[in-house]
């Protein structure tokens, strides 16, 4: 009597596209919600990373939205918003980083992996055991100091 409804293989949307553009589409859509309750958080910037949907960045840019990251880090974390303070830290190393690891390998490896150990494993280590705001200062210091380095490396390998 009842018979079973099977959903087709392919969804397709109103133009006939297939299910991937809507997948960027809804991409595109979280991209602008995240930018929305960045900005009602009180981040108040879209960062570089954001904009690079559509735009490449070049070192000097990623290394700047990465410092403006870990000190919202600082901040968040000093205003008692643990998860938000993570969120940054991770943002900083995925959406940033990663991106200038293999340039930086090639110029300074040991500034590289430095670097990426601060960011990826101590800076998140100390906001996830919610250590003290002078150990997060202090690491975002160092952090600091470090990215100035690999400013200065990449700089001069790209001509900027």
């Amino acid at each position: 009597m009842f018979q079973s409804l099977k959903e087709p293989k392919h969804h397709l949307n109103y133009r006939g596209s297939c299910k991937s553009s809507m997948k960027s589409k809804l991409a595109i859509l979280s991209l602008i919600i995240a930018s929305i309750f960045g900005y009602i958080a009180g981040l108040g910037h879209i960062s570089y990373a954001e904009q690079s949907y559509t735009t490449e960045r070049n070192p000097t840019q990623i290394i700047s939205e990465i410092r403006f990251l870990i000190n919202q880090t600082l901040e968040a974390y000093q205003n008692k918003n643990f998860s938000g303070a993570s969120d940054l830290v991770d943002k900083a190393y995925l959406d940033n980083y990663e991106l200038i690891e293999v340039p930086l390998k090639k110029q300074n490896e040991t500034l590289m992996k430095e670097t990426e150990i601060m960011l990826r494993e101590e800076l998140r280590g100390l906001v996830k055991n919610e250590n003290s705001p002078a150990d997060i200062q202090d690491l975002v210091e160092k952090i600091n100091s470090n990215l100035n380095q690999a400013n200065r490396l990449l700089s001069n390998q790209s001509g900027n």
